[in-house]
């Protein structure tokens, strides 16, 4: 799949993904989806974006650098919360985990120093998306603690390139 900028993000171990589909199970009605028939459904592959808008199409030697001298991190889900489509004009709402690990702040940050990149949104959450929603359908879900306290150790991170093809760098190589 072409998309028009990179990205990076880590992916969950194989235990947090299987815990987080299980918990994900009759969470949301399948009629509360976007358009699941156009992948904006649930989400198939849980992960945390670190940067997205990145300009070049393969790592630069400084975000190689910054990835392989930076130790595993530790990422743990928290609460879920609703990004609203109403304040960023989409016409569907995000279900999401919120994601506490000082580190993708730091990485974030750190990456977007090295990367030419451009930014949809001022502030960086780190999140796990759930699922991609009708408006308004699943607010009752804002606050749950349905997935609080899956953990996973984070040993690499994927670079997404434009073309779809993914890389993984393997964090404190060095």
């Amino acid at each position: 799949m072409k998309h028009d900028y990179s990205s990076t993000q880590v992916n969950f171990s194989p235990s947090a993904t299987e815990e987080f589909f299980s918990r994900r199970k009759s969470l949301i009605n399948k009629s509360d989806l976007y358009k699941p028939e156009n992948g904006m459904g649930f989400e198939d592959d849980p992960h945390v974006t670190i940067l997205t808008g990145i300009h070049a199409k393969h790592p630069s030697i400084e975000l190689m650098e910054i990835i392989e001298t930076y130790p595993k991190l530790v990422v743990t889900l928290g609460n879920i919360s609703i990004f609203k489509g109403s304040e960023n004009y989409n016409s569907f709402d995000v279900v999401k985990v919120d994601v506490r690990s000082t580190d993708l702040y730091v990485l974030n940050y750190a990456f977007a120093e090295v990367c030419e990149n451009t930014q949809e949104f001022s502030e960086y959450i780190p999140h796990c998306t759930v699922a991609f929603v009708k408006p308004d359908t699943c607010d009752h879900l804002e606050g749950s603690n349905r997935f609080s306290g899956i953990s996973f150790l984070a040993d690499y991170v994927i670079f997404s390139a434009q073309d779809g093809k993914q890389r993984r760098i393997f964090l404190g190589q060095k």
